[in-house]
């Protein structure tokens, strides 16, 4: 998970697969009590708070975290179990907004194609 540091912009936060390079314009979270916090949780939902977290920042032309403000977001904390079943939830929900991206391209197309007959394309 990489948060923006400096420069941020409304989409704020990342999740990062495999190794990479992250210069101070960023910082990562990373969940160090898996007995108590899943990190599927945590990513979900901070994730889905970038609102919250931009809110963090400080700034006239270039928005910049703040770190008090940050760190005293309070993340609610239902027990494992409950947090699992929360993700399971969301996955579902992910689904069903790519397949309807997906389907949105497809029809976008289709009007795109049909317009272009018109025109004799």
């Amino acid at each position: 998970m990489i948060i923006s540091r400096f420069a941020m912009s409304p989409k704020c936060v990342r999740i990062i697969k495999g190794k990479f390079f992250l210069n101070d314009s960023g910082f990562t979270i990373e969940n160090k009590r898996k007995d108590i916090l899943s990190t599927k949780y945590l990513n979900s939902i901070l994730l889905n708070i970038q609102d919250v977290i931009y809110s963090c920042s400080k700034g006239a032309a270039q928005k910049n975290i703040n770190f008090e403000d940050f760190n005293s977001l309070e993340i609610p904390l239902p027990p494992l179990k409950i947090q699992e079943e929360i993700v399971k939830e969301l996955e579902i929900y992910e689904s069903k907004i790519e397949k309807s991206k997906t389907d949105i391209e497809i029809y976008t197309l289709k009007i795109q194609d049909r317009i272009n007959k018109i025109w004799g394309e």
